[in-house]
């Protein structure tokens, strides 16, 4: 969402600098808030299902913690959101009204094997390039 808001804004202050008469708006934080919701179950042919709070919809939603040293005091909460939060903010995420993600831990989870299943990936993978693993590059 940053990328995206930030890219526009590059794009249409260029085009004025430049001295186009009449270059189109810059996007609002709550606009691109939108495309990355509504805006993208609708794309993904999903408006049906999830992208807005609607009874009957499927409860896709992203709970995100606002009261952090680096969004505080929050003043702005879509501007925020775009400008200033990262997958750290995220605390609960419910899936089709389920619990994926609580109070900051995922549920349903076993950690310890996603990782050793990941190491066992990373060495199989390094192993048949014939390269030699070097953590410290």
């Amino acid at each position: 969402m940053r990328a995206a808001l930030t890219l526009q804004r590059l794009l249409v202050l260029q085009r004025a600098r430049n001295g186009e008469q009449n270059p189109p708006p810059l996007l609002t934080c709550r606009e691109v808030l939108e495309f990355a919701t509504i805006e993208g179950a609708r794309c993904a042919g999903l408006e049906a299902k999830c992208g807005t709070l609607t009874p009957g919809k499927d409860a896709d939603i992203v709970m995100l913690k606002a009261n952090q040293m680096d969004v505080w005091p929050l003043n702005n909460a879509p501007g925020t959101v775009v400008n200033m939060m990262n997958p750290s903010h995220v605390d609960t995420v419910f899936i089709a009204g389920r619990a994926k993600k609580w109070r900051g831990a995922l549920t349903g989870i076993n950690i310890p094997n996603v990782l050793r299943q990941a190491e066992e990936a990373r060495d199989g993978v390094v192993l048949r390039a014939g390269v030699e693993r070097n953590l410290l590059g």
